[in-house]
């Protein structure tokens, strides 16, 4: 089946359906912490992305490309690295967004094919790699 981590096929389909449950979760995070007005948009993206990291880091590793040394330091670190990457480019994407006159909220919305993308390419090529 394309959906088993154990299918060379797949990946994109598995991927979709992994980021789709941790974009879910993720944009709910970031849009409830947006609209409350009581935090930063700083803040706000970097718990959005801490959750995102931790949950994200699981389904993509055994579920996605099926990898067996979830411990190890080096993956871990290049996708904290990747996380970190993607949250810098999601917070200056917005404040970008927002100075041409687009609502945060909004903006945040338009953010997430984009970084998706970007995603998927970095974890298939240089993280999980086999």
């Amino acid at each position: 089946s394309y959906l088993s981590p154990k299918s060379i096929h797949g990946k994109k389909r598995r991927f979709l359906i992994s980021g789709g449950l941790n974009l879910l979760l993720t944009t709910l995070i970031l849009q409830s912490l947006i609209y409350s007005g009581i935090f930063s948009l700083g803040f706000s993206t970097l718990t959005s992305q801490m959750f995102n990291l931790t949950l994200g880091y699981y389904l993509y590793s055994k579920v996605v490309f099926d990898i067996n040394r979830v411990n190890n330091i080096s993956l871990i670190s290049k996708y904290i690295f990747l996380s970190f990457c993607l949250w810098l480019i999601n917070w200056s994407g917005i404040l970008l967004l927002y100075k041409l006159g687009v609502n945060f909220n909004i903006g945040a919305l338009f953010m997430i094919i984009p970084l998706a993308m970007l995603s998927f390419v970095s974890q298939k090529y240089f993280i999980f790699k086999k």
